[in-house]
């Protein structure tokens, strides 16, 4: 959804950091009609917190005609991801495309600076969650590869009486053309759950390691090729990002499961 005209994102302003928890606790009070009513009495981030991020530029306001905030966003770096910390839209409103424009001015800023993945942490089953975000281009992110920092997340909201068997960690791959390979359709493929047209991250590693072990690829490739050396020392190449395309192109896509078939 466009943001709805009148309103605009811009970075906030010292002043305004105040106002942001009354929008927290406004935007709450949608989960009363949900499992999840409880949240209306969660504590709001603290503001030292928000005044840390925003030095750091990592805090965007949503304000209207009149420049009144009407919603923000709040992120952190973790494991070398941008986090979302935070994102609420006052519901009055809501439904006026402002959620979908702080996303984008978030991802838009991490791009710039760097990051290939804007990550967050939402819930599975309520429509303005994990619904929303997946049609935003987030993706789902195996519990079972977590990694150090987003564990201390799942650690921090278990703390805050978050239910985690309700919760997903989700990823948004940021596109970068002169970090791009060169992809076209071959005769061989990488299938995994989590591999996309971008330069291998941390979190790919043991999906990547799994797929080169499979004996069922010996057709494509030597024994050599499948030892656990070659496919670290593969894997190293990947993330770090090759200077050229490869002679033999391979054609990158995403799969439900890491069961290959042929």
């Amino acid at each position: 959804m466009a943001l709805e005209s009148g309103y605009h994102i811009r970075s906030a302003r010292a002043e305004e950091l105040p106002l942001l928890s009354h929008i927290e606790c406004s935007a709450a009070r949608l989960f009363l009609d949900t499992p999840y009513a409880f949240l209306v009495d969660a504590n709001s981030l603290p503001l030292d917190f928000v005044q840390q991020q925003l030095q750091t530029g990592q805090v965007w306001v949503a304000v209207d005609r009149h420049e009144a905030v009407v919603g923000y966003a709040i992120a952190r770096e973790v494991d070398g991801t941008l986090y979302l910390q935070q994102i609420d839209v006052a519901p009055e409103h809501g439904r006026r495309g402002i959620g979908s424009a702080l996303v984008g001015t978030v991802c838009t800023w991490a791009k710039q600076q760097g990051y290939r993945i804007v990550s967050l942490s939402t819930f599975r089953d309520i429509p303005w969650n994990a619904p929303f975000y997946s049609k935003l281009g987030f993706h789902p992110v195996d519990e079972a590869l977590l990694t150090t920092g987003f564990q201390q997340v799942r650690r921090e909201e278990l703390k805050a009486g978050l239910p985690i068997s309700e919760r997903v960690i989700m990823h948004c791959v940021l596109l970068n053309s002169k970090n791009s390979l060169n992809i076209r359709l071959a005769d061989v493929e990488i299938v995994t759950r989590r591999f996309l047209l971008r330069d291998f991250v941390e979190l790919d590693r043991s999906p990547f390691l799994d797929y080169q072990a499979d004996p069922r690829n010996l057709r494509f490739y030597g024994p050599d090729e499948a030892s656990p050396e070659y496919a670290t020392r593969l894997f190293e190449t990947f993330r770090g990002g090759l200077p050229i395309a490869p002679d033999s192109i391979t054609n990158l896509r995403s799969c439900s499961d890491r069961n290959l078939t042929r």
